[in-house]
């Protein structure tokens, strides 16, 4: 009878005592066990809270790309071109609301420049017409060229420069 109660015992206390669990299963589920109990919210650094604050209040998007006005249009002109800078300048409500007028100039320090204006207007004779006026130039001083098709090789590269001005009219 005393042997009979002291494995009834050994068994109910047995599983109170931290075994080995027997799979791999029973370890990652242990292992979420525990970390489920000491999870604590992520810790957001001074630059990622400013950063999400320029996000959200969309003050990049203000800047660079506002709806009507002058602002800085930055990038490259062209892959190769390097940095660009340059201003821009939108508005989009001209003759009564009918016309919409865009505009730009950017430069790299590399000497390629491109300039493009576009005045349009989308909704003529009731909307049932459009028109658009458009002009674009540019100089791009060192344009790589490999040669033509799948062979063309690195080795094979020369540079040469592409201006071009274009203009023209849609309607």
């Amino acid at each position: 009878m005393i042997l009979a109660a002291a494995i009834v015992m050994v068994a109910a206390i047995g599983p109170v005592f931290a075994q080995e669990p027997e799979t791999r299963e029973e370890a990652l589920r242990r292992e979420r066990e525990a970390k489920s109990r000491a999870l604590t919210p992520p810790e957001i650094s001074g630059l990622e809270r400013l950063l999400l604050k320029l996000e959200n209040n969309r003050i990049f998007e203000r800047l660079l790309s506002p709806p009507e006005g002058l602002y800085p249009r930055i990038g490259h002109v062209t892959p190769g071109s390097g940095f660009s800078l340059g201003p821009a300048y939108r508005r989009p409500a001209l003759f009564g609301e009918r016309a919409e007028l865009t505009a730009s100039a950017i430069g790299s320090l590399k000497q390629y420049w491109l300039i493009e204006a576009r005045l349009s207007a989308p909704r003529l004779a009731g909307g049932a017409m459009f028109a658009e006026v458009y002009a674009r130039g540019f100089d791009f001083p060192q344009e790589a060229f490999f040669g033509i098709g799948p062979s063309a090789r690195r080795s094979d590269e020369s540079r040469y420069q592409f201006a071009n001005t274009v203009a023209g009219a849609t309607r």
